[in-house]
């Protein structure tokens, strides 16, 4: 219980800070990360193995899919349709940055072998991570170590920076947007906060449950945010005039999030790094950082605008919790379901992406 209390505490100190100071340019995510880091390298704190895996596994889920149930698809596809090729360009940036990679590596065999995990990492996140790695961990245990390491290290930096440069970004204009929104609730006020919470918690339990269920028909587990994504949004679709009256389900769906981050935080320790760390954690840096010069690149010489290259970006290389949570504490409430969306496509691409390159390098 006390682990349990002191996340929840970082998380509030978490968006306390980031709505003061210099807190304001790194978003409550990147401010909770580091809180978490450090007291858990300090000694401060130590989150328990199950404690870690009930977030991860059932309250992550289940605020992915309260984020996701005001998504209209129909408004989603009118005003954010542009940013599936934006989305392509980001996936292709890190595939082509991965294959210099290993051009590059020459004869090095362990970072030739890691080279595609990171590719498939940085195409929908850390998720993907656990699919791409599974031919490495019994035969290189140490690498993959390394590796998550590594992209723990690079993946909060890069969240860090792109959250300090979105708080120099004036919030685009919403306000085409937020009309179907704010006509849906003139029309149908919102549930009571008792009742709006109720039914939060069984729609969160019931698609988590759901997604379950079909992982197990189809043996696919590597499929189960798929699933989940694909659940909530057919529900927010089917059903929008109730779900659009849920007015908890943002709030309860980002303080879901702030607890992933602080347990990803606190999951990073420091003095486990070894001598194979600065070879890997070069690898990462220079995927991401290759991906983030062509990415925004060509995408500022397109005219996209900033918000949507970052949230993007953050989907590509993070994945859709990430992007979501971002863009929600940044106030872009027209970009959470854009950019979970594309993220969970990074899912599909990475895994075909795994299945081709792998073998290339076996």
């Amino acid at each position: 219980m006390a682990s349990i209390a002191g996340l929840v505490l970082i998380c509030l100190a978490g968006e306390w800070l980031s709505r003061r100071g210099w807190g304001r340019y790194l978003s409550a995510p990147v401010v909770i990360i580091i809180l978490s880091l450090l007291a858990s390298n300090l000694g401060l704190l130590s989150v328990e193995a199950q404690v870690g895996a009930g977030v991860m596994g059932y309250l992550v889920p289940g605020a992915i899919a309260l984020l996701l149930v005001q998504a209209n698809l129909r408004s989603l596809w009118q005003t954010s349709r542009h940013l599936l090729p934006m989305f392509a360009l980001a996936a292709g940036a890190t595939l082509l940055v991965g294959a210099v990679a290993m051009l590059a590596l020459g004869d090095d065999a362990e970072l030739r072998a890691i080279a595609p995990v990171f590719v498939a990492t940085y195409i929908g996140g850390s998720v993907n991570f656990l699919a791409a790695s599974q031919s490495l961990a019994e035969s290189s245990p140490n690498l993959v170590a390394a590796a998550l390491a590594a992209d723990a290290i690079v993946g909060v930096s890069y969240l860090a920076l792109l959250a300090i440069y979105g708080g120099f970004v004036a919030a685009p204009d919403e306000s085409e947007a937020a009309a179907p929104a704010s006509a849906a609730h003139k029309a149908a006020p919102a549930f009571g906060v008792p009742l709006s919470l109720l039914y939060c918690v069984l729609f969160a339990v019931l698609a988590v449950a759901a997604a379950h269920g079909l992982v197990a028909v189809s043996g696919q587990s590597s499929l189960f945010y798929l699933y989940l994504i694909g659940i909530a949004v057919a529900a927010a679709n089917l059903w929008p005039g109730f779900f659009s009256r849920l007015s908890l389900a943002p709030g309860l769906g980002l303080a879901g999030m702030y607890l992933f981050f602080a347990v990803i935080g606190a999951s990073t320790q420091v003095s486990a790094l070894g001598g194979l760390m600065l070879g890997v954690l070069g690898l990462a840096a220079f995927i991401v950082t290759g991906h983030a010069l062509l990415f925004f690149l060509i995408g500022r010489l397109f005219r996209q605008s900033m918000p949507d290259l970052l949230i993007i970006s953050n989907a590509c290389i993070l994945g859709p919790p990430t992007a979501a949570a971002v863009a929600s504490s940044r106030g872009w409430n027209h970009l959470v379901a854009p950019g979970m969306l594309c993220g969970v496509l990074g899912y599909v691409v990475a895994n075909f992406l795994i299945l081709v390159l792998l073998p290339l390098v076996g």
